[in-house]
């Protein structure tokens, strides 16, 4: 339940970045972040025994390719100057926009922890 709730934290965070005026490209972006996000939801909600039932219902799941697609997307931002360093200080830009992004930053990391701490359970 923690790492599902830190999910759909991100989630609401990604949404509310989504809609500060970042242009489209980003909000795009964010789009397919959270369609993935969903089907993480679907399937941290799973009990381990209910996978294959989830699966068969046709509920979408995290594959290889959406991690490609998100390592894809990472390594385009990062060419194009999306890192410029001022990550450790949240709102330093001056932008609603980049502060949105660093504070769903700081939850996907919270997610990130949490779904470690269920997968290391398996």
């Amino acid at each position: 339940m923690e790492a599902l709730g830190a999910a759909d934290e991100l989630n609401a965070a990604l949404g509310m970045a989504r809609t500060s005026g970042l242009g489209k490209d980003a909000e795009t972006a964010i789009d397919g972040i959270q369609r993935r996000l969903v089907h993480l939801m679907g399937q941290l909600a799973c009990r381990p025994g209910d996978a294959e039932h989830y699966v068969d219902a046709g509920f979408a799941g995290l594959g290889t390719d959406d991690v490609e697609w998100l390592e894809g997307l990472a390594k385009r931002l990062e060419a194009g100057g999306a890192n410029p360093g001022v990550w450790a200080r949240p709102g330093a830009e001056g932008r609603m926009a980049a502060a949105a992004l660093d504070f769903a930053r700081a939850i996907a990391r919270r997610a990130e922890r949490r779904t470690w701490t269920v997968h290391c359970e398996d």
